[in-house]
């Protein structure tokens, strides 16, 4: 019975010893995602400034404001 007990007792303890060696392996993963997670914030923060710079807003509405003077074609 004794020996049974033992067994049991060391069983357990190998049990939580690779358990604690499989959470150490995980250090550091949180931080990685978050960094991904910016990385990607910052990839679309730039494109957006990209595709607002390409888009010329003050000529588009100089046009409209030039178009509301002239007669109609119609």
């Amino acid at each position: 019975m004794t020996r049974m007990l033992v067994n049991a007792k060391v069983r357990a303890i190998k049990a939580r010893e690779a358990l604690q060696a499989r959470a150490a392996g995980d250090a550091g993963q949180g931080t990685l995602e978050y960094l991904g997670i910016v990385i990607i914030a910052v990839i679309l923060v730039g494109a957006i400034v990209y595709a607002v710079g390409e888009f010329d807003l003050d000529g588009k509405i100089a046009k409209e404001f030039e178009s509301i003077g002239e007669p109609n074609a119609g």
